[in-house]
């Protein structure tokens, strides 16, 4: 297909499905931003609908941790501040403003506005947060 799926693509290399030289062209077809890496890329169609034109924090953490074994190179910091913007910026007009607000986690961003979207207080949004710790050595389970 000519549309790619970043999660698919991040499971397949961490899962050592996809490896070496094929993991980092796999990896290399995907933009990144400050708003994250697109779920779909590229956009299906009109590049409209909540899974197409967005970025979702939980899928760029493992898009991250993916691209970190496939090129040796250190994404914590920047996964860090893309899970931070998703706790406030600009929310979308169209969003519920009852689905939490500055200062929680939120499900996606939308591209390519970058106005945070969805609910607030996620769950997945914060295990990425707690994902992003761990691989900084922040916090030690033992």
């Amino acid at each position: 297909m000519p549309n790619q799926n970043n999660l698919g693509t991040a499971f397949a290399i961490l899962f050592g499905i996809v490896k070496g030289e094929a993991a980092r062209k796999a990896i290399d077809n995907y933009p990144s931003n400050h708003y994250g890496t697109p779920l779909i890329h590229p956009f299906l169609g009109d590049g409209k609908g909540d899974h197409n034109a967005a970025a979702w924090p939980f899928c760029d953490t493992f898009f991250l941790q993916a691209k970190e074994i496939a090129d040796d190179k250190d994404y914590t910091a920047y996964n860090a501040a893309l899970l931070a913007r998703t706790m406030g910026t600009k929310f979308s007009e169209k969003r519920d403003k009852g689905w939490g607000g500055f200062g929680s986690f939120h499900e996606k961003v939308t591209l390519p506005s970058g106005l945070i979207s969805g609910s607030g207080s996620q769950l997945w949004t914060s295990a990425a947060f707690i994902n992003v710790c761990l691989r900084a050595k922040l916090v030690d389970l033992k």
